[in-house]
């Protein structure tokens, strides 16, 4: 029965994420991007010499620590990428740098950017990171030596907020998007409580597709 469920749900995200483009950013204009298909805020780098300035380079352990202090767009959640959600802004169809550069404009041409994830076969003195000249994977960081970094924070769409995503969180979005009452049901502070997969202040169809690619695990 469990598995029929997963495969249904699995049906309908395929149905519904038909209908979205998948990996769509969305600049937030307040020094954020918003990667709607994968639930993830990223930092936006600057140019002017600050704390979050483009140039500026850490060890692992460093950079670590820069993310989860960082505190901006009224959020303090931010941690260092792994290296799935770190390959997930990588675009292949360009280099130099290999990301598209109408959302990350400060990105590195000839840089190296840190994931969290350790390269497990070489007794945790290594780290996983992108080389964004050509979006390859380098498994051989040496922990001690500085490269880039660009933190992330998860959009988590806990509508219910009861600290699980579940199918009670989609229907309460169906309901929105199909325009059923809901009054009630939808946190007060919403979108001030950064479950806004869409960035656009509104429940809506990338909520609902969020929500049960989760369920299903895909």
């Amino acid at each position: 029965m469990q598995m029929m469920k997963k495969n249904f749900i699995a049906l309908l995200v395929i149905l519904l994420t038909s209908t979205i483009v998948h990996a769509e950013l969305v600049d937030n204009n307040d020094g954020t991007v918003t990667d709607t298909y994968n639930g993830l805020m990223w930092e936006l780098k600057t140019d002017d010499g600050g704390d979050q300035d483009k140039d500026n380079a850490y060890t692992w352990q460093a950079a670590l620590s820069y993310c989860e202090n960082l505190s901006l767009a009224d959020h303090t959640d931010w941690r260092l990428p792994d290296r799935e959600e770190l390959r997930s802004i990588v675009d292949y169809t360009k280099s130099y740098p290999s990301i598209d550069k109408d959302f990350f404009a400060n990105t590195q041409t000839n840089g190296i950017y840190w994931s969290s994830t350790t390269f497990v076969f070489a007794e945790n003195d290594n780290a996983w990171g992108i080389v964004f000249t050509i979006g390859k994977d380098k498994r051989d960081c040496d922990k001690l030596v500085s490269y880039y970094v660009r933190a992330v924070r998860t959009i988590i769409p806990d509508l219910t907020q009861d600290g699980v995503l579940g199918l009670d969180d989609a229907i309460i979005a169906l309901k929105v998007l199909t325009g059923i009452d809901t009054t009630g049901k939808i946190p007060d502070n919403f979108p001030a409580t950064g479950m806004d997969i869409g960035a656009d202040e509104q429940i809506g169809l990338e909520e609902v597709v969020f929500i049960l690619r989760y369920i299903a695990g895909l």
